[in-house]
């Protein structure tokens, strides 16, 4: 992450520009807050805040921290004379926790196409491939497209299908959903003993009818115990938008595998009179996309194992 700061400030990239963070560990200095506690999310809207050119493509992939692309509200143009695949210029995909993609509303060329006077027969969504992103749907890539090119191109079922945006629905009818469905489900958890949390939930539905749920995955980590001191703020800081995945390091959480119909788990041995931060994730298997693809998640929800009994003091003899 310490080449982030290498962009603060700056204007123009030169070249490619390719984020692709599984594990951003700790905050460099140059991107931190007063206060030393700095999300990833902060970090990038710090060090790309000034950046208006991109002399390359802009690829987002493999993210898990990222909620939107609010750091690239000042981006204006991705001028890349070459393209990924046949049309692409920017790919965003395989980034499990974002949800809004607005961010890049404000770009006014991409490969040398100026989007006010777009020529005929040039469909600004070609430049784009935007897929496997659990938590964006259709409505998200319409509202980024309609506010690039306005009235003039409005977005099709066809046209998401030609930039291979694949963003949790099957475009096998003319008309696009009305509604991005919700994306965290909730959970309940509650102590049932000294050392034991039972977890519950709806099995989950979903997205789309040529979907299948493959495996659960129910993740939980002992949120005061952690050699993080801000662990629990970052697991708890974002509310809807929190991923689990991100604020929760490799070495802190513990993972169980769980079959598709699963509702309920008890974990169990844990630490007396502790916090844990529970989360579930769904993995499906999309008849549409050929394999599996990762899904919705819980909500991200705190528990503690049954308080022991006060025994009362031994009577005076």
């Amino acid at each position: 992450l310490t080449q982030l700061c290498t962009f603060v400030g700056c204007t123009q990239v030169e070249g490619d520009l390719i984020l692709s963070i599984s594990n951003p560990g700790l905050i460099p200095p140059c991107l931190a807050s007063p206060t030393g506690f700095t999300t990833l999310q902060a970090a990038l809207e710090r060090a790309f805040r000034s950046l208006r050119r991109i002399n390359g493509f802009l690829v987002l992939t493999s993210n898990i921290c990222i909620y939107n692309l609010n750091f690239l509200l000042s981006l204006e143009v991705v001028h890349s004379t070459t393209t990924i695949g046949s049309t692409y210029r920017i790919l965003i995909q395989n980034n499990v926790a974002l949800q809004d993609i607005s961010g890049l509303r404000n770009l006014v060329e991409i490969g040398g196409t100026d989007l006010e006077t777009v020529p005929e027969g040039i469909r600004i969504g070609e430049n784009f491939l935007i897929n496997f992103n659990p938590h964006l749907c259709s409505l998200q890539l319409q509202a980024l497209y309609s506010s690039l090119s306005g009235s003039r191109q409005p977005i099709t079922p066809s046209d998401l299908m030609r930039a291979s945006a694949i963003v949790n629905e099957s475009f096998t009818t003319n008309a696009a959903p009305s509604i991005c469905p919700v994306g965290r489900f909730p959970i309940n958890a509650t102590g049932i003993s000294e050392d034991k949390i039972l977890v519950q939930w709806e099995q989950p539905v979903p997205r789309t009818a040529n979907s299948t749920v493959y495996r659960q995955y129910l993740y939980y980590v002992e949120t005061r115990g952690s050699t993080d001191p801000h662990l629990r703020d970052i697991i708890m800081q974002d509310g809807e938008q929190a991923s689990f995945s991100c604020a929760a390091k490799l070495e802190h959480w513990s993972m169980v595998v769980l079959p598709a119909n699963a509702t309920s788990y008890t974990i169990e041995d844990l630490v007396i009179c502790s916090e844990y931060a529970i989360e579930i994730d769904v993995l499906y298997n999309s008849s549409s996309i050929g394999g599996l693809v990762t899904g919705n998640s819980s909500r991200i929800v705190l528990g503690r194992p049954k308080r022991p009994p006060i025994l009362p003091p031994p009577s005076h003899l």
